[in-house]
């Protein structure tokens, strides 16, 4: 992970991280800025002098412990969608401010508890604020999703990579490599527009069918994927899932996801498998396959895979029970 950025006046910005590599403080210029976490969503942040910052010193039982409690000051926390990294309201200072987000999850505007607009951006494909309403980028400092800008170096943190706006790319390679599905290990995504890359590991599909039922959304599915809706399909069967990191795929319960696999023929006779999530699942970009669902993938990938013209989740209703 990125430790420190020299600016053009001299000055360095320097990071910390945990052990699971979630950054808890930015120390830029006289303050300290503090990040706390939920799992890989950022809960609270706040900041304060760095001469007021706490000593690691060693008592008596040789434990280490700090000398002073830590200022909490200037806090703000973040409230998103259930499940989800798109952020839905800033609390700060005793008041609230609602955050609206586009089709991608990038925050676009900001209201006050009074209804008034306070904060607007646009973006460009990049990722970039090509306007700002209000010339106050930084009052909500989310960008793609997944990414935190950091306006003293104008990089986006991106959990476990830092990305650069102005070239469109990370500023290091792929920590997973080919596992991320892309042979350049330094892009963001094919295309921004459909796109993203919450933790800077693996491009994912944010465009979704909402079916009106099981059968719709298993035949817009096929349609899309060139399956004529006559074709059964050639096998049937159940499989483990796995992310883009190897790890297998759970449920809120924490169990294991099977995923039903239907076998057709596509338009060129390749295999196009389409898997079955009826309970839904968290993956690794939350909120995304967190309702009943089917994917669309190529026999050789059927993890990750994506079949062109498709949409990353055909979502349909959970069943009521009675």
């Amino acid at each position: 992970m990125l430790k420190a950025v020299r600016n053009p006046q001299g000055e360095w910005i320097r990071f910390e991280y945990d052990a699971l590599g979630r950054r808890t403080a930015k120390i830029a210029h006289t303050k300290i800025y503090r990040y706390l976490w939920d799992g890989n969503v950022l809960l609270h942040e706040w900041h304060y002098e760095r001469a007021r910052r706490p000593k690691v010193i060693t008592d008596e039982l040789g434990m280490l412990i700090l000398d002073q409690p830590e200022p909490v000051e200037n806090l703000t926390t973040w409230v998103y969608e259930e499940g989800s990294l798109v952020p839905t309201a800033k609390l700060c200072d005793g008041k609230s401010y609602s955050i609206v987000s586009d089709y991608l999850g990038r925050p676009a505007q900001a209201y006050d508890d009074k209804g008034e607009l306070v904060w607007q951006v646009e973006f460009d494909i990049y990722g970039r604020i090509r306007e700002d309403t209000f010339n106050n980028k930084p009052f909500i400092p989310f960008r793609q999703l997944g990414q935190y800008e950091d306006v003293e170096t104008g990089l986006y943190y991106n959990r476990f990579r830092y990305y650069d706006s102005n070239t469109g790319t990370y500023i290091s390679q792929d920590p997973i490599k080919l596992s991320g599905n892309n042979p350049n290990f330094y892009a963001y995504v094919h295309d921004s527009n459909a796109w993203v890359d919450p933790f800077g590991l693996m491009a994912d599909k944010k465009t979704s069918y909402d079916g009106v039922s099981r059968r719709d959304a298993f035949r817009q599915a096929k349609r899309d994927a060139g399956i004529p809706m006559s074709q059964q399909p050639s096998n049937i069967y159940k499989r483990p899932l796995k992310d883009g990191s190897g790890g297998y795929v759970r449920n809120s319960n924490g169990s294991i996801v099977e995923t039903r696999n239907y076998e057709f023929k596509g338009k060129n006779n390749e295999i196009i498998t389409i898997q079955e999530h009826s309970l839904g699942h968290t993956k690794a970009t939350p909120g995304h396959g967190a309702e009943p669902h089917f994917n669309v993938r190529p026999i050789d990938n059927l993890n990750t895979g994506h079949v062109e013209g498709t949409h990353g989740h055909y979502n349909f209703p959970k069943k009521c029970k009675n």
